[in-house]
């Protein structure tokens, strides 16, 4: 099967980076409706992994990955991956672990390490953000998916599945469908997503602190503090994070201000810090940020 999708297919090579998927192409056959590359790599700790992708004109990838460890990037797509062995990850504002396997949804707002007990080959889905419009909402980097439909399909496909094409139209309605995707939200989950809108709200406020939460929202700093470590995170960098994506997000489509007068508009309390911050979050200075850019606007 391997051998026939191999040929007059639509070669790609992918670089998942902090940012997006590149990739270059050589060759296209109109009549098929997916592409197929045996190997291609992934950015992963500054070593490169071997693994197979296969892209459908659909705008949905598979990616066939190789290893126990990997990193995953923001980036316009919802990722779903499964394994019957344990699963943990970790990223600057979360953390989990499934220690009898399962399938979870991923959506790192920064870079997010994924570990599996086991090297055997895992297939990693990538669904177009805008498939989905408001039908899935994250609170968290890392999904638990509930829905043992779903579960079941992501465990039992592969790339020589000739019903591949099928499983995951399958698992995108799925997801469309609130009453099977939506679990009950917990009461410490309605607290978070509470706390997270306040955030939000105020996170050009260079003054936003535990304090302020805890006044405005009539909770505690230690029930605050609870609540984002029983949801695996850590307020400091859930704030971190917000802060560095809103620069740089300014830093995009703002031609006219100062760097200075961007990191204070996003909440940082001088250009010091936001430098440190950036780096830690996008692995780039704010100066690098900028010079990437420039050099795509080129």
């Amino acid at each position: 099967m391997l051998s026939t999708l191999a040929n007059n297919m639509f070669y790609q090579h992918y670089l998942l980076t902090e940012n997006a998927f590149f990739y270059s192409s050589d060759k296209w056959n109109s009549n098929q409706n997916f592409s197929y590359k045996y190997e291609s790599n992934i950015v992963n700790n500054y070593s490169y992994t071997t693994m197979s992708s296969l892209s459908f004109t659909e705008g949905y990838k598979v990616i066939t990955l190789s290893g126990d460890s990997h990193k995953l990037f923001p980036n316009d797509y919802y990722m779903i991956i499964a394994s019957y062995s344990s699963i943990s990850w970790n990223s600057n504002s979360s953390e989990g672990k499934l220690s009898y396997g399962g399938a979870i949804l991923i959506n790192p707002t920064s870079e997010l390490s994924l570990k599996f007990s086991d090297e055997k080959e895992k297939y990693l889905i990538l669904i177009p953000k805008i498939f989905f419009n408001k039908n899935v909402y994250m609170i968290n980097d890392v999904v638990v998916i509930d829905n043992p439909v779903i579960v079941d399909i992501a465990l039992n496909i592969s790339v020589s599945d000739e019903d591949l094409e099928y499983k995951i139209n399958a698992i995108i309605n799925l997801m469309k469908i609130k009453s099977l995707k939506k679990k009950v939200e917990t009461r410490s989950e309605y607290e978070l997503k509470k706390i997270y809108e306040f955030i939000e709200k105020n996170i050009m406020n260079n003054s936003l602190n535990l304090d302020l939460l805890s006044n405005q929202l009539f909770m505690s700093k230690s029930k605050i503090q609870k609540i984002f470590h029983d949801n695996g995170k850590k307020y400091n960098e859930v704030v971190k994070v917000l802060r560095v994506n809103l620069l740089a997000e300014k830093i995009k489509n703002n031609v006219s201000k100062t760097i200075i007068e961007l990191c204070y508009e996003s909440g940082f309390n001088s250009r010091t810090n936001a430098d440190i911050q950036f780096k830690q979050v996008k692995n780039l200075t704010i100066k690098e940020y900028k010079n990437k850019l420039k050099n795509k606007a080129e």
